[in-house]
């Protein structure tokens, strides 16, 4: 998931990944410029990675 810097939810995949997988797609360049925070969940919707992407 993808969240502004406000915390409103900008992005939402049903992709689950593992914490074995080092590359991760996300489609940001639709998004308005600005920053962004990255939230990876695994099947259990547990966070497994936080990360503040620049747009």
């Amino acid at each position: 998931m993808i969240y502004n810097i406000y915390g409103a939810k900008v992005y939402n995949s049903q992709h689950y990944t593992y914490k074995s997988e080092a590359n991760i797609t996300v489609p940001i360049k639709n998004l308005a410029k600005g920053m962004y925070i990255l939230k990876i969940y695994d099947q259990q919707n547990k966070a497994i990675s936080r990360k503040l992407v620049k747009q």
